[in-house]
């Protein structure tokens, strides 16, 4: 996580948590957000560059 906003989060006079969970409709609902992030962040077919920051070459 961004250690900006890390920060930021920790020094809210709100709970982040609580508040992502109404977002979310759940705390059900944030668990599975948060797991099928985890899935796509570990999966190694999206596990590449942002072809916006590469050479002509590169691509």
């Amino acid at each position: 996580m961004n250690p900006d906003l890390r920060r930021e989060r920790a020094a809210a006079t709100f709970n982040p948590e609580l508040i992502t969970h109404i977002l979310d409709g759940s705390p059900e609902n944030t668990r599975r957000r948060r797991e099928i992030e985890n899935l796509i962040m570990n999966d190694p077919d999206f596990q590449h560059e942002d072809y916006n920051f590469l050479t002509r070459s590169q691509r």
